[in-house]
């Protein structure tokens, strides 16, 4: 299982990055709308990650989406290093190639407290290329198998992040260098109990309630 990606046409909210533990749901203005995507990133264990909004251009033969400057945290590969910068201000572009796309991100690694008075302070200017094509000399039947066997159990996880941003107009919940926020391992982990068989999907979708809305008590 991966990080996830959710595209909207026309969105009317985007779940954002807003600083240390803290997503809210951001109104998009209606002359920002037409012919716009949003695009929302979720961790493993669907916990959020960043939002933006974009739109798809054409130009020179080049189907490709950009989105606005973007607040994001820490990547755990950044995180682990306890770096003296402590989010990111990033765009995000994805371009069609013939066989497949690739995903171009450009990052500045930002220190200051959030919310001071005086802007932050670029420390690092990164830019990242990913590129994806089709490739078919992977068995991917253990993923199947175990999508197979969890994905009942990752639709009801959905479900109870969505109710927590219905409940907050948002998320707080505390991030952790290595798992990104601090519910991953437990709820990973129950999706690896569900797919061992040890234990049912509504055993685990209770537990995963109780992770989730333990978390997020503070929002």
């Amino acid at each position: 299982k991966h990080w996830r990606q959710d595209w909207v046409y026309e969105p009317e909210a985007v779940l954002t990055y807003a600083g240390p533990d803290q997503w809210v749901l951001t109104p998009v203005p209606e002359d920002q709308r037409k012919g716009a995507w949003s695009q929302t990133v979720w961790q493993t264990d669907d916990s959020p990650r960043y939002g933006g909004v974009g739109v798809w251009t054409y130009a020179q033969g080049m189907t490709e989406w950009a989105s606005a400057p973007t607040l994001r945290p820490l990547a755990r590969r950044d995180a682990v290093r306890n770096p003296v910068y402590d989010r990111y201000v990033g765009t995000n572009r994805h371009a069609l190639t013939p066989f497949g796309w690739v995903h171009i991100q450009d990052n500045l690694k930002m220190s200051g407290a959030q919310g001071d008075d005086v802007e932050g302070q670029v420390i690092v200017h990164e830019d990242v290329v990913n590129t994806y094509r089709q490739w078919d000399g992977y068995d991917a039947a253990p993923g199947d198998a175990y999508w197979a066997d969890t994905q009942a159990y990752w639709a009801g996880v959905r479900s109870l992040w969505d109710e927590v941003i219905a409940r907050d107009g948002g998320i707080r919940v505390e991030e952790e260098p290595n798992a990104g926020a601090v519910t991953g391992p437990a709820l990973m982990g129950l999706a690896d109990q569900i797919h061992a068989g040890e234990t049912t999907t509504e055993a685990a979708l209770a537990e995963a309630r109780t992770i989730i809305m333990d978390a997020t008590s503070g929002s």
